[in-house]
């Protein structure tokens, strides 16, 4: 047997629903959605009420009538407005140029006559074309309000659109909008940064290219070696900015990207990178850590971003106060030192560790300071005092 609570039929779509109490008496539901559905003359088969029907649990639907006249029946209460207004449309603004995949947007209003409210948009057809050619239909009877579009590089896309009410008004298509798409990423390329610089103040440049929309922005990132990029956005009409507030002994890295007027972003640049560093200089070690006389050579080396005009050298003896030895021209990298004219009270039978440190000055203040940390020593014996039984290796090792 078919019961309320077994019959399943194949209904069709959900029109509209809600909910009703369970109180003895008239319910009252609002209908609007169906009933303009049979006016738009779409078949459907009225409505349907469902309730929990499971005798085991105590529920069930009862309509009680006694009489012919009282047996349950639809009513359907409405108002008749008079519209004859057809509503508008619009497509949203579009970019000049736009990325492969892009949203378009419409909306639209409706406008009742006689004094009648509005019956309200019941949907939109939405229309494109390909580079102004023939129209072809592309959201029909859409309720939504946007959709996305995937389009073809160098492909110009127009858009219009049309509102219908519920009244079965039809609007005119809108103006079409138009834009055009560019699926080509630009390129980007930053200038290479000298491997050192002086300044805590350097410029920074880069350049881009893009042959359909052109460049809008570029993003420049930045960072000490080793850390987190750090992003500033610019237009695309700046190419250059100063970095400031370089630190001596640090390394910076830059690198750009180009964003085109579709949207289109390149691939992050090269990464370009310099190094703070004011003029360096140092006492190559000696060859032997003895020398049996008073004299010997001392040899220096010096880095800089621009020339060394300079070197100044200072010596002292036996871990005593430091003495300036010489000035020397900065293409000059060796000399002899001779203790028993350069140093007072030299005993030529004696013996002496002397050490030495070295500065350099270059074309760009400030000059190299002066740490009082001995760069290279080497001992003094004119006259044989030691005997030298081995040498050991000096292994050095960093990173610890």
């Amino acid at each position: 047997s078919v019961t309320w609570n077994s019959h399943n039929p194949v209904w069709g779509d959900i029109i509209g629903q809600g909910d009703s109490d369970t109180i003895n008496g008239w319910k009252t539901v609002d209908a609007t959605n169906a009933v303009q559905e049979w006016v738009n003359g779409r078949p459907n088969y009225g409505i349907l009420f469902e309730s929990d029907e499971r005798p085991d649990q105590g529920n069930q639907r009862v309509y009680h009538s006694r009489e012919q006249a009282n047996k349950p029946y639809l009513v359907v209460d409405y108002t008749v407005y008079e519209d004859n207004c057809a509503p508008w449309a619009n497509i949203g603004d579009l970019n000049a140029w736009s990325p492969a995949t892009f949203t378009v947007s419409w909306s639209g209003e409706d406008c009742g006559s006689g004094g009648n409210p509005p019956s309200g948009i019941d949907h939109y057809d939405v229309q494109r074309s390909e580079n102004n050619s023939d129209w072809h239909d592309w959201k029909m009877h859409t309720t939504d309000t946007s959709a996305a579009f995937g389009g073809n590089n160098n492909v110009t896309y127009w858009f219009r659109v049309r509102a219908v009410d519920k009244a079965g008004n039809i609007g005119v298509y809108s103006t079409s909008k138009s834009t055009r798409v560019d699926t080509v990423p630009p390129t980007a390329t930053i200038t290479p940064l000298p491997e050192y610089t002086q300044s805590s103040s350097f410029l920074v440049s880069w350049s881009g290219s893009d042959t359909q929309s052109g460049v809008a922005s570029y993003e420049v990132q930045f960072r000490e070696a080793g850390g987190s990029w750090g992003t500033r956005t610019y237009p695309a009409s700046q190419t250059s900015d100063w970095a400031t507030g370089a630190e001596d002994g640090k390394t910076y890295e830059f690198r750009v990207r180009a964003i085109d007027n579709a949207g289109n972003y390149s691939a992050w640049s090269q990464t370009s990178t310099t190094k703070v560093q004011d003029p360096f200089s140092t006492i190559r070690p000696f060859s032997s850590p003895i020398v049996n006389g008073s004299s010997f050579q001392v040899n220096w080396v010096g880095y800089t971003t621009t020339t060394i005009t300079q070197f100044d050298i200072k010596y002292r003896v036996a871990g005593g106060a430091w003495t300036d030895w010489q000035s020397f021209p900065g293409t000059t990298t060796f000399a002899t030192f001779d203790a028993a004219t350069e140093i007072p009270g030299w005993d030529p039978n004696g013996t002496a560790l002397i050490e030495f440190e070295v500065r350099a000055i270059d074309q760009t203040p400030p000059p190299e300071s002066f740490t009082g940390i001995p760069e290279a020593g080497i001992v003094a014996d004119p006259g044989g005092n030691m005997e030298v039984q081995a040498y050991f290796p000096i292994i050095f090792q960093t990173g610890q």
